[in-house]
């Protein structure tokens, strides 16, 4: 079998080193944040934040997301998670359970 090539689920082969896969990609920007972390990331780009959690809804519906959010925060709790003020900063600044 031939590593070079991906399979896709619905067409042939694709070759990751083909120039029309690499260019359809968006670009990934760069936030200089040093060591403020990622909630200075989220305040940066509030739009791209906004977005993603838009497409984890569509994906996974608000029931689901609501769900998770209850469980992490529990569990995060429990277990005394260093992050757990980063991700409520976050979850606070998108507003909606699931965040």
């Amino acid at each position: 079998m031939n590593r070079t090539h991906l399979w896709t689920p619905d067409g042939p082969p694709m070759d990751p080193r083909d120039e029309q896969y690499l260019t359809q990609l968006p670009a990934i920007p760069l936030v200089e944040v040093g060591a403020a972390g990622p909630v200075v990331v989220a305040e940066a780009q509030p739009a791209r934040l906004h977005r993603i959690f838009a497409e984890a809804e569509r994906h996974y519906g608000g029931t689901v997301l609501s769900t998770a959010d209850r469980l992490s925060e529990y569990w995060l709790a429990r277990n005394d998670n260093p992050y757990r003020e980063e991700i409520d900063a976050i979850a606070t600044r998108i507003g909606r359970p699931g965040a």
